[in-house]
């Protein structure tokens, strides 16, 4: 990630906190056991409690937005949040993407946890 940061330093999505904080919840809950007995509580945690945000809600509950704005504004953090990580998966290259475990799906629900606890 540092190497991507330095090739690419006028990359938002390299240089954003947000980046690093995403890939490093990834990468203790890539670890698995073999995480820190607090790292694990704390991944814990943050998994046995329902996200809900609208970055996780399912196609069935945003259909209670729809015709309002704020359907629009999900649907658009949806294609963003998408398009941050294909930028950023550009960016670190396949081989870092499976080094990381770093999919689309775990970059969503990284970014959800981060959302939603700050």
């Amino acid at each position: 990630m540092s190497h991507a940061a330095a090739r690419n330093s006028r990359s938002k999505v390299l240089t954003s906190d947000a980046t690093w904080i995403i890939i490093h919840l990834l990468y203790e809950r890539g670890l698995g056991a073999e995480a820190t007995p607090a790292r694990r509580s704390h991944l814990e945690l943050l998994t046995t409690r329902p996200l809900e945000t609208t970055l996780v809600w399912s196609d069935r509950e945003l259909d209670s937005l729809r015709s309002s704005r704020w359907y629009d504004i999900a649907m658009q953090r949806r294609r963003q949040m998408s398009a941050d990580f294909r930028a950023l998966a550009s960016e670190l290259g396949s081989e870092v993407l499976v080094k990381l475990g770093l999919d689309e799906a775990g970059y969503a629900w990284a970014r959800a946890v981060l959302e939603e606890f700050g």
